[in-house]
């Protein structure tokens, strides 16, 4: 059976609605300011991104230091669901 969120997950999950603009403005910042200083092409990385989505039929892009991730990672396991973890 899928475990449920625990209770800390549940309770900042209903946080994260009301940061999730300030967390928008601040990865589109971030992606702008890094993504110029490394001169990334971002028509590559995104056709990276759609070659995986087309390849996997589930695809978790995760960070390690992330609750959310790691809860995320752990309903996946425990279904036992065939994915591909992007860390």
């Amino acid at each position: 059976s899928i475990p449920p969120p625990t209770p800390a997950i549940k309770l900042a999950a209903n946080g994260m609605t009301l940061l999730k603009p300030i967390f928008a403005l601040e990865a589109n910042l971030q992606a702008a300011v890094l993504g110029a200083i490394s001169k990334v092409d971002k028509e590559a990385v995104a056709s990276d991104i759609a070659t995986l989505k087309n390849e996997n039929d589930v695809l978790i892009y995760t960070y390690g230091l992330s609750p959310f991730s790691s809860e995320a990672v752990s309903i996946l396991e425990a279904t036992g669901c065939d994915y591909t973890n992007i860390e």
